[in-house]
């Protein structure tokens, strides 16, 4: 019995995964497409529902982010972009975003600070100053 049970679970535990996969995947290329078409508001809703789905997929994080930048809305953009380097702390990407995001808040200190960290994580692309 206990053991029919378990099989049970793994089976709809494994079919809730794949329709929260596939959820997932439809708001990403809605959130995509809103994106493309400026509709920046519509955009962060689709990621948003995409995170909630899939919490640990960095790229998510990073996209939200850049659109939250968009819209002006710095201190959110920077809770996505920290969330991207939790996950993914050796991304130069992230800590470019985040000192994008810190500078147009005018933190120009912890701008710098995080926009040296993606310079050292990538020295070839030293050119990331210049975004």
């Amino acid at each position: 019995k206990n053991f029919q049970f378990f099989v049970l679970h793994l089976f709809f535990a494994g079919w809730i995964s794949s329709l929260s996969a596939q959820s997932s995947e439809h708001q990403i290329k809605s959130a995509i497409e809103f994106e493309s078409k400026k509709m920046y508001v519509n955009a962060d809703r689709e990621y948003t529902q995409a995170i909630t789905a899939d919490p640990y997929n960095d790229t998510l994080y990073l996209k939200r982010g850049a659109v939250r930048i968009k819209m002006k809305r710095y201190e959110e953009a920077i809770e996505d972009f920290q969330n991207y380097l939790k996950i993914n702390p050796m991304q130069a990407v992230g800590y470019l975003y985040l000192g994008k995001a810190k500078s147009m808040l005018l933190d120009y200190r912890n701008a710098l600070k995080d926009l040296d960290q993606a310079v050292r994580l990538e020295p070839e692309n030293a050119d990331l100053y210049f975004f």
